[in-house]
């Protein structure tokens, strides 16, 4: 090269290089080879390589022989090849000139590259002597942060959240586009403390300056909620902003830095829950009074039933028992029928006042839980049961351990009624049998059942057993009132469990019924 590069000449006139000439461009050779940048010379007509250094091979991955046979065409990537002759023009116009560009290897990746391009005359020729620095790392971080920029607006907008930063020290703040629209305010809403506050409806003003100033002074996270006037609309909104106090390198606060979510809607829906329990309230206060004048009303009823409707019973059954005893002499045998009709008949009608009654105690007695064992329970009823009839030999069959958080009292009437109805039922079975154990359950609840091997019944009229005074069985097979099982259902259901049936006509029934079983309960 024997071109002076531009201001070499001023240099060597005013330092004087002992080697002369020479020596300067023994220098600039050495800074043109060793540079940490690519250099090459460029044949502004042609746009061909007049020079180039290693560092420009090294860039695009050529060797110099493979190098010094292209052209910028060749190494300039396909979306900036077209722009070449004009940033040559635009460097022979200026002298020096910058701009950024893409190269394309030998392995074809594409590089960023910043160059610095300055016209020289070398002899006839005129040249751009430009300098390649690759900038692909920096290009490619700010390719990723304008993403996530991008995406984090995208975000932003799609969940209502808006940022903003707040310096203290300035009062100033920024805000993200979405905390403008939250707010309802343009690009040239003022950015200062007093726009700050006048976002905030008047009346809580002065409030949420004081909470500032505390947020300031005690630095840390924060969660506040406050209603603003919209700047758009002048519509009253309700915000919820949360973030952090930021501290300088002395430790004092110089930031607020959070974020702001649009609440309205959910401010609308506290209000009509609230709304919503005060109406429950007035309701439950409503219907508890109505329960209590039911309740008396049904104790009055229970006291009528109990007390009014028994005594004529009473005079009706015991003067027929009068009349049987003292004039049965006198009276035919289809009189002495009919009397004793009468009299089965009030008997059957106090039997079942006495049911109605234990049904509607049932519903209105206290439930106290304790631990139940009802495997006792189960031998006490089948012994009330054989001491009633001794001349039956009935297998009764008890799983020890049943034992069960409830209410002992009421579940031995449960108990009565289903060995009871077991006990019944197998009356005509050559070898009744009857079973009490426990069954496999779901987590957090025991379920227990009363097998036996009697009369069963038709699944298909299973539902009619939990309905009072309903039966499967007329009263000349069976005897019974059909309002035992209707008592299990309703005792069951208070504490909160159930009951079920699986029965054959002629093979017998099984009586299922689950409790809850609450954590730490025995059994």
């Amino acid at each position: 090269m024997t071109q002076d590069a531009p201001g070499q000449a001023g240099r060597a006139e005013s330092v004087q290089d002992p080697a002369g000439p020479a020596g300067w461009e023994e220098r600039y050779r050495t800074v043109f080879e060793h540079g940490p940048d690519g250099i090459v010379l460029l044949d502004a007509a042609t746009a061909r390589l007049l020079e180039f250094n290693d560092q420009a091979c090294r860039q695009l991955g050529y060797s110099r022989e493979e190098f010094a046979s292209l052209t910028m065409a060749d190494i300039e990537a396909a979306d900036t090849v077209e722009g070449t002759p004009r940033r040559i023009q635009d460097v022979l116009a200026a002298e020096v000139a910058g701009f950024e560009t893409r190269h394309r290897t030998r392995q074809g990746e594409l590089r960023d590259v910043h160059v610095t391009a300055q016209r020289i005359q070398c002899g006839a020729v005129s040249a751009c002597h430009c300098i390649w620095r690759d900038i692909t790392g920096r290009k490619t971080a700010e390719r990723a942060l304008l993403k996530s920029e991008q995406f984090l607006r995208e975000a932003q907008a799609a969940s209502g959240i808006g940022c903003f930063s707040l310096d203290i020290n300035l009062g100033i703040w920024e805000s993200s586009e979405s905390f403008d629209a939250i707010f309802g305010i343009g690009p040239d809403y003022p950015r200062d403390v007093a726009g700050w506050l006048n976002l905030v409806i008047p009346a809580g003003r002065e409030s949420h300056r004081q909470q500032l100033l505390d947020l300031i002074q005690d630095q840390g996270g924060f969660e506040l909620e406050f209603r603003i006037l919209r700047g758009a609309d002048g519509q009253e909104r309700w915000v919820s902003g949360r973030g952090t106090v930021e501290g300088d390198f002395q430790g004092q606060a110089s930031r607020l830095v959070g974020t702001m979510l649009d609440i309205t809607p959910r401010k609308a829906f506290e209000a009509e829950i609230r709304a919503l329990n005060r109406d429950l309230e007035q309701r439950v206060q409503d219907r508890t009074k109505g329960l209590e004048a039911a309740n008396k009303e049904l104790e009055a009823f229970s006291y009528s039933v109990s007390h009014d409707l028994r005594a004529p019973l009473r005079s009706i059954d015991g003067f027929s028992q009068v009349l049987l005893e003292d004039y049965r002499d006198q009276l035919d045998e289809t009189a002495r029928h009919y009397l004793s009709r009468i009299r089965l008949g009030t008997q059957r009608m106090g039997l079942l006042i006495d049911e109605l009654l234990k049904f509607s105690r049932t519903g209105r007695s206290e439930l106290t839980r304790s631990e139940c064992d009802l495997s006792s329970l189960c031998r006490l009823v089948a012994g009330a049961l054989r001491e009633r009839e001794p001349e039956r030999r009935v297998e009764l069959a008890v799983q020890p351990g049943l034992t069960v958080s409830a209410d002992p009292r009421l579940m031995q009437i449960v108990l009565e009624n289903l060995i009871g109805n077991a006990w019944k039922f197998t009356a005509r079975c050559p070898e009744p049998r009857i079973e009490a154990g426990e069954a496999p359950a779901a987590p957090g609840e025991r379920v227990f059942f009363i097998r036996d091997n009697g009369a069963g019944f038709d699944m298909a009229f299973a539902a009619k057993l939990f309905q009072p005074f309903q039966r499967l069985h007329s009263a000349a097979e069976f005897e019974g009132t059909g309002i035992g099982l209707a008592i299990v259902q309703r005792i069951l259901h208070r504490h909160g469990g159930r009951v079920w049936p699986e029965a054959g006509l002629g093979t017998g029934a099984t009586f299922f019924f689950a409790l809850p079983d609450p954590p730490g309960a025995g059994g």
